[in-house]
């Protein structure tokens, strides 16, 4: 029997960038906080690691975005594979994905990083403050297969405290 205490835990924050006001910074760092208190570290992909080369988010969108809309096709694909290729390497390195995803789940980033957790079988713990009667049923199958719905980070963390406990 070891003598180490148990190992930290490994949460990968996933949620809307592109179409949030902050690029979805302030739930992941509020989040980070109150997650310490469960002995769970974060990867957060808004926080300053790098990715295109590039630490912050903002920039980040920025650059990805310019190239969208100026139809640099190439230089998408280029920035986007860098940007994919953290989102695997996130999601097999971490213990489970906290989702939030604020609107009506849609296409993008969160999907795939959610496809990627069922394939790895992965739990995901999706906050989600609207009726999930309305996600797509594959949506909802991906989820409840090894994870959770919520509806607000405090039953969230009501289910963290009796899953993982305190420090």
């Amino acid at each position: 029997m070891s003598t180490n205490s148990k190992r930290k835990k490994l949460a990968y924050l996933v949620g809307p960038i592109e179409s949030a006001s902050d690029h979805g910074r302030g739930w992941r760092k509020e989040l980070t906080s109150r997650l310490a208190e469960f002995d769970i570290e974060v990867i957060d992909p808004t926080s300053d690691v790098i990715i295109c080369g590039i630490s912050d988010v903002h920039e980040r969108r920025r650059i990805v975005d310019s190239a969208r809309e100026s139809r640099a096709w190439e230089k998408l694909t280029i920035l986007m594979d860098d940007i994919w290729k953290f989102n695997d390497r996130a999601v097999g390195e971490s213990d489970f994905l906290i989702v939030h995803y604020p609107e009506k789940v849609s296409g993008g980033g969160t999907l795939r990083e959610m496809q990627k957790a069922f394939d790895y079988a992965k739990p995901v713990y999706l906050v989600y403050e609207h009726d999930p009667v309305s996600i797509n049923c594959h949506i909802l199958h991906m989820i409840l297969k090894r994870g959770k719905i919520f509806s607000s980070f405090d039953e969230l963390f009501q289910f963290l405290k009796a899953e993982y406990g305190a420090s």
